[in-house]
């Protein structure tokens, strides 16, 4: 690397302009707001901040040691609140060249005694000679270099081929706390100051930052240039932005602030996003009353990007797929990218304009920016209905999230890790859950104004939930507002984003009146009887039907442990929490769901599409948690037969899938329950079909559940589905145009039917030369469909060609995980890479620790049988793992002994819903959770057993069934007990040799040089049988024992060392599995 020439053309860029004057005023100065949390905390300590900050970044690549390197020098002009010898910074991963300490008004320098950089606490200490005097104002100039990370974080290096030739830029992501991976800076999102920008390029290259560009100049250094950019509004660190590449500017609408940039391939794909985004500016506008100071808006469509987009002031960074598309894009994926635009919108006012004071409040723009991603882009597209896909999609998701309660949406972290686990579905979905909620409790107008209020009061400032909610209360004093039953409003909320989870009510009648209870829930036992909410009561009954007035009749309040209402009308049924705007669960008493499931099914429509999908969500969760009855979730999915609307089928895909997948444990009830939920999936898919194909719908959310309902029924192998897939794959393999919008199924199905290498190997040449973002990512999803786990095993191990042009990009790895996880193949394909590559991932994959953490999460979610079970058990027992995968593993593990009481539980009761036979008893008990588990019993779980059959149905037994033939010949003997094991046979894989220019795939090599032998599927299906006639009995699975796993694998795993967090130096003995792979 060229030290000197990277830090020469700092120099020059530096000196080629003087930092434009910023004003610096005492009454401009921005206020943390937060204080330090003392000594051993990870906060910057408060006697010194900054007041504005001059930045010149050049980035270069050296061919000689073919090295990507970037230079720089940051004046940071900083304010002394306390007298103090020190100036402390962030800063971590660079090299320090030098440190000057200039006092302001006098000019007179500071001698610099020393300076010290903790990369693992992420600071620069910087020791004066003498002390920093109160009220001064001083300069700090630091000279610094480093490597442009392969991470996406900090300042970063991105590839990409344009005509053959592999072309790279050099682009920022500094959310949350990355900027100190670029800049020693202040680097907390309360010390929001101005930026004046200077970045220098090569001369075939141009340059991007969060301002207009004001100047450029020639640097005296041959084919360098320096440009200058205005200087920004009060901004935080992780909102500086920076390009520097060979990128092309596209064509503007005309009177629009919107550029997109993007390399020459795809120019032509960018109109769809620019057409949209003026008219999502406006709603924003629109609504908030009040402009945005942007002077110009950059899109960039970056190649390597980890996430979906990022709110940079000015130039705003994008995943290609979001903001690229041809013609023939699939509806889903429009939508994604309007919406995904308009959240980026929103945080222009909310997290940009108006910041959160330390990441605790994240939520503030994070919850915002999430409920305006569908309210403020329902204004714009009001056929889109997203009013509703907002509580299928963020409502539904969130509750699902946090019925473990994980933390509080004002939440409380420390570490820069703390705050990079924070960006959860908590302060986003949660949260503006949470916000919708407020709304219809208080009305729009009384939800807006005082929004607005705070919007105009903290514009460019940095604030905590206590300064929204205190805007919130002098507005309803004013205006003399006040919430009904003398509820506080402050309390009333804080109940809802201070405390972990959310409760649910429990309704019972006794003659003539409702009795409400609740308590907090948990899927889980919990002991938790300590939190307590304020909550907003709404509801009707089949007489009124009622479903419009949202504002609550009345309050459960954290003092009232019963409520009692009176209801003297004739009514058959009532429901509570209409529309489900409340954040909370419905129980009722068992008649009362027994009259809900007759209205259902004789006319669905008289109960709001809303509260149907609650129905379905709420039983079926509640008879997990062991509150109801597996029967009563069952009993009202027959229902849905007769449901054409789109949005409680959302619910009901959740709910269902999750019963599918824990009950492949089952031997002998896992093909009745499926075949039930193919039936149900089947129906919706016809129905979304039929619109489409045959009556030429334009609906947006028929067209787009018509992707997602033709993926689920084909994934369970619904013949319609697959029969109407191939057909289309067909064509499509003969280059005639299928719809984009079924391309998922049809090239899943395709590779799953044909089970070859030749058609997956071709799917994967669409996938890497496609120019259509659309096309692309329904190839890399398909691509996971495979039966063959040997060619799912090399879909993996392309991970470790990234860095050499390969198919795979890093920021793709997690949904190709996800894609995985759907199939038995999938997940034994997706453990045995885990446990053969973790050591080779964390070594050499810039985001290993990443990838390895949510493989090991995904699987933990997913996994059922024993041999699946125990692999990922010795993976988390194996010895001098490093500690903080360790402790992500047993986190995650958590999930699977949650799975398996589940299915202890309640398997029995799925069998006896759909007529399955009793799974076969083994002579040792089936699973031991653990040493310190509680039991899922209390009168809840007791009501899951002993009443499951007292709500009936007449349609409660599947109509086909599937045969999964297994290969269980031998069992296993253990010195007490023998139980029944599975015994994965060998099977015969004919190996083809695939090769094409670019790419291959053998079925003769593996990912090390170590013999590895990997097990095929034990779940593979036979042909359907007679669909009235029960599957063949087969040999149970064998039970887990927690105290006897095998088998072994890691033996040595010693502590990681060095700078880099994916560093390590495991040692492995790879697993082999029992299994022997005939090569034909």
């Amino acid at each position: 690397m060229c030290t000197n020439t990277v830090i020469t053309i700092v120099a020059l860029v530096c000196a080629a302009v003087a930092i434009r004057p910023i004003a610096c005023s005492a009454d401009s100065r921005t206020t943390a707001q937060v204080e330090s949390d003392g000594p051993s905390s990870y906060r910057l300590p408060r006697d010194t901040q900054p007041l504005a900050y001059g930045l010149r970044l050049v980035p270069k690549y050296d061919k000689g040691s073919d090295m990507y390197t970037f230079g720089g020098q940051v004046e940071i002009f900083i304010y002394v609140n306390s007298i103090t010898p020190n100036v402390t910074l962030n800063a971590k991963d660079m090299q320090i060249k030098s440190v000057a300490i200039t006092e302001m008004k006098t000019q007179k320098d500071l001698e610099v005694d020393s300076y010290e950089l903790d990369n693992d606490a992420e600071i620069l200490q910087i020791y004066a000679a003498s002390n920093l005097l109160v009220g001064r104002r001083y300069q700090v100039k630091i000279v610094f270099q480093g490597l442009l990370r392969t991470d996406m974080t900090g300042f970063y290096k991105s590839a990409y081929k344009e005509d053959g030739v592999t072309k790279w830029v050099a682009v920022t992501q500094f959310k949350p706390t990355y900027a100190r991976r670029a800049f020693p800076c202040y680097d907390e999102p309360s010390y929001k100051t101005p930026f004046n920008i200077s970045l220098g390029r090569q001369e075939n290259q141009m340059t991007l930052s969060n301002m207009p560009r004001y100047l450029t100049q020639r640097l005296e250094y041959y084919g360098w240039w320096a440009d200058h950019f205005e200087t920004t509004p009060p901004i935080p660190t992780y909102l500086v932005g920076a390009l520097v590449g060979n990128f092309k500017k596209s064509n503007k609408i005309e009177g629009s602030l919107i550029d997109v940039y993007t390399y020459n391939d795809y120019l032509e794909q960018v109109l769809y996003a620019t057409e949209e985004t003026p008219m999502l500016f406006n709603s924003m506008e629109n609504y908030t009353d009040s402009q945005n100071d942007l002077t110009k808006m950059d899109f960039l469509a970056v190649p390597d990007f980890d996430g979906d987009g990022m709110e940079n002031w000015g130039i705003n960074a994008y995943r290609e797929k979001y903001v690229l598309f041809d013609d023939d894009a699939k509806m889903k994926l429009k939508e994604q990218s309007v919406m995904l635009i308009q959240k980026l919108s929103s945080h222009q006012w909310f997290g940009n304009m108006v910041t959160c004071a330390w990441w605790d409040y994240l939520w503030l723009n994070e919850g915002f920016a999430r409920y305006f991603q569908y309210y403020a882009t329902e204004m714009v597209k009001p056929d889109w209905r997203l009013d509703e896909l907002f509580v299928v999609e963020q409502h539904l998701t969130a509750m699902e999230f946090d019925q473990t309660p994980r933390h509080p949406i004002t939440a409380s972290v420390k570490t820069s890790d703390d705050i990079q686990n924070i960006l959860d579905v908590v302060v986003s979905n949660k949260a503006a859950a949470i916000l919708r909620m407020l709304q219809t409790v208080v009305s729009d107008f009384y939800f807006r104004e005082p929004l607005n209020l705070y919007l105009q009061k903290f514009k460019h400032g940095a604030v905590t939930s206590d300064n929204l909610w205190a805007v919130y209360e002098n507005y309803y004093f004013d205006a003399d507002y006040a919430l009904p039953e003398n509820v506080p409003f402050t309390n009333f909320i804080e109940s809802w984003t201070n405390q972990a989870g959310y409760p649910v009510v429990t309704v019972t009648k006794n003659q003539n009146t409702y009795t409400l209870t609740y308590k907090p829930f948990s899927i889980w036992p919990s002991s938790d009887n300590t939190s307590s909410w304020f909550i907003g009561i709404t509801y009707t009954n089949n007489l009124a039907r009622n479903f419009i007035d949202l504002q609550p009749t009345t309050w459960l309040k954290p003092y009232t442990t019963v409520k009692y209402l009176r209801d003297s009308s004739l009514s058959t049924w009532v429901i509570f929490n209409l529309q489900w705007t409340g954040f909370y669960r419905v129980n009722y008493d068992l008649n009362n769901w027994q009259q809900l499931i007759k209205q259902l099914n004789e006319s669905n429509t008289d109960i709001h599409v809303l509260n149907r999908a609650q129905l379905i969500d709420d039983s079926f969760n509640l008879a997990r948690a062991g509150m109801l009855p597996y029967s009563v979730p069952l009993n009202l999915s027959t229902y849905l037969t007769k449901e054409d609307d789109e949005i409680p089928w959302y619910a009901a895909t959740e709910c269902l899938s999750y019963v599918v997948e824990r009950m492949r444990r089952s031997a002998e009830g896992y093909d009745y329950i499926r075949s039930y939920v193919r039936n149900l999936a089947e129906y919706i898919y016809k129905t979304t079909e039929n619109l489409v194909v045959q009556y030429k719908t334009d609906d947006h959310t028929t067209i787009t559940s018509w992707n997602k309902f033709s993926v689920w029924a084909c994934s369970l192998d619904g013949e319609y589905c697959t029969n109407n897939a191939m057909i289309n794959f067909q064509k499509w393999t003969q280059k005639e145009r299928i719809s984009p919008d079924i391309k998922d199924a049809a090239l899943c199905t395709g590779i799953k039917v044909s089970n070859n290498v030749d058609t997956w190997q071709g799917v994967l040449n669409v996938y890497m030369t496609t120019k259509s973002a659309s096309e692309k990512n329904s190839a890399q999803a398909a691509l996971a469909c495979s039966k063959d786990t040997l060619i799912l095993y090399k879909y993996l191990e392309f991970l470790f060609d990234f860095n050499a042009g390969g198919p795979i990009r890093l920021q793709d790895f997690k949904d190709i995980c996800d894609a995985m996880s759907l199939t038995p193949q999938g997940i034994e394909a997706s453990t045995n890479f885990l446990m053969n590559n973790i050591e080779r991932i964390l070594r050499q994959i810039p985001t290993g620790e990443s990838i390895v953490t949510y493989m090991y999460r995904v699987l933990a979610s997913k996994v059922a049988l024993d041999i699946e079970i125990a692999q990922l058990t010795k993976l988390k027992n194996a010895p001098e793992l490093p500690p903080k995968i360790k402790a992500s593993f047993e986190e995650s593990y958590v999930q699977i002994e949650q799975n398996l009481l589940w299915y202890n539980t309640y398997h029995s009761s799925i069998n006896q819903w759909t007529g399955a036979p009793a799974d076969p008893t083994t002579t040792q008990q089936d699973t031991t959770v653990s040493s310190t588990e509680t039991t899922a019993s209390s009168s809840d779980a007791t009501a899951s057993s002993s009443t499951d059959t007292s709500v009936s149905s007449t349609e409660t037994t599947s109509t086909s069934t599937e045969t999964t033939s297994t290969s269980t010949e031998t069992t296993s003997t253990s010195t007490e007990t023998t139980s029944t094991s599975t015994e994965t046979t060998s099977t015969s894989t004919e190996t083809t040799s695939i090769s094409t220019e670019t790419t291959s795939i053998s079925t003769e090599t593996t990912s090390t040089s170590t013999e590895t032998t990997l097990s095929t599927s034990n779940t593979t299906a036979s042909p359907v049988t007679d669909p009235k006639k029960p599957p063949e009995s087969s040999t149970g699975y064998s039970t887990f024992d927690f105290d006897n796993t095998s088998p072994g694998m890691i033996i040595r795993c010693p502590p990681k060392n060095g700078q880099s967090s994916y560093r390590s130096s495991l040692i492995f003995v790879l697993i082999v599995v029992s299994v022997t792979i005939a090569v034909l």
